[in-house]
């Protein structure tokens, strides 16, 4: 992030807009390289107000976020099915589940009721750890049948979203269960 801040702002604004051309139509891992990029440039831009000022212009692709200004690029997150879906600039909710046409809205509460279930092992208190026998193997299994959900995540759920978005973000890890991108892979 060093880097992207000693940037005068036009640089970051074309740098940003040709990124964003790259991203465009595709639904893309949150721990991609240029994501991670595009997102650390994205933030540097949110710290600036350049989304708002309005003195460059950006990538037409893109509609502005209600909430920063920023591009509209969702990102997906395993609290799909409680917060919604986020922005991927300030992480506020960019749109909540209800607002997605279809059955949607449907498929991501059926997927956050499954996922959460499995999730919530991590957040155990002592007594239910201790209650379980072996906590260590119970995380284990977690871990296990939560990396096949992710997948479906990305791979089945978030697709269909690029009807309404040009491109998308999707979590493909999740820290509490020690599920590393590397895990995630389409189904076959």
């Amino acid at each position: 992030m060093h880097a992207m801040k000693s940037w005068d702002d036009l640089s970051l604004v074309r740098w940003l807009n040709q990124t964003l051309g790259q991203l465009y139509e595709r639904g893309w891992r949150a721990s991609h390289p240029l994501v991670v990029a595009y997102r650390l440039g994205s933030t540097v831009a949110h710290q600036r107000d350049l989304w708002n000022r309005r003195t460059f212009s950006f990538n037409d692709n893109y509609a502005p976020a209600n909430c920063c200004g920023a591009p509209a690029i969702p990102f997906v997150t395993f609290e799909v099915s409680t917060h919604g879906i986020y922005c991927s600039c300030c992480g506020e909710v960019l749109v909540p589940l209800d607002e997605l046409p279809g059955n949607m809205s449907l498929s991501f509460k059926d997927w956050g009721r499954a996922y959460d279930a499995i999730h919530q092992v991590a957040h155990w208190t002592d007594a239910e750890r201790k209650h379980c026998g072996d906590y260590n193997k119970a995380l284990d299994q977690a871990c296990e049948k939560a990396v096949p959900l992710l997948a479906r995540l990305g791979y089945e759920l978030v697709p269909p979203l690029l009807a309404r978005f040009p491109t998308l973000f999707w979590e493909d890890s999740d820290n509490c269960l020690d599920v590393i991108p590397e895990d995630i892979r389409p189904p076959s």
